[in-house]
């Protein structure tokens, strides 16, 4: 008589199954009815996986990260990003044109200096200021007059 050995298996449910073959002495490197191989190493390393998975869907520290990387996501989300262009469209423009102006008037009179040669150069230099500065001062008040108009 031939004895019946049984390989036991789980489906996608996990529910065991069972299939009955006859018994050999050795399934190492063969192939079963069906097409399976039946190799021990294949059939170790299977096992290992389905462990593995297992034991990292238990494993709690998973789920602690991800919570954590949720909160995080959602902090950084409330928390506003550091801008200048931020910051100086949020100040009117007369201020900011008349800052720019002033800038520009700066920078002329540090400049005029080393074109030009004379007593006056401090004292044009220093007016380009002022005139940059009001010059400045009237087209960011004309620019938000303009913003406030076409929210009308």
């Amino acid at each position: 008589t031939q004895g019946l050995s049984c390989i036991v298996g789980y489906s996608r449910m996990g529910v065991a199954v069972g299939t009955l073959l006859p018994a050999q002495d050795s399934w190492q490197g063969r192939i079963l009815p069906g097409g399976i191989d039946m190799s021990q190493n294949d059939e170790l390393e299977r096992i290992r996986k389905i462990r593995d998975r297992q034991l990292h869907l238990r494993d709690p520290s998973v789920e602690q990260k991800r919570v954590q990387r949720q909160i995080a996501k959602k902090r950084s989300s409330r928390v506003e990003k550091f801008s200048l262009g931020a910051i100086f469209g949020d100040i009117p423009k007369m201020i900011t044109g008349t800052l720019i102006g002033m800038a520009i008037g700066l920078l002329i009179f540090l400049i005029l200096p080393y074109v030009f040669d004379g007593p006056w150069v401090d004292i044009v230099g220093v007016a380009v200021t002022v005139i940059g500065a009001f010059f400045g001062f009237f087209f960011g008040r004309a620019i938000d007059a303009r913003d406030a108009l076409s929210d009308f």
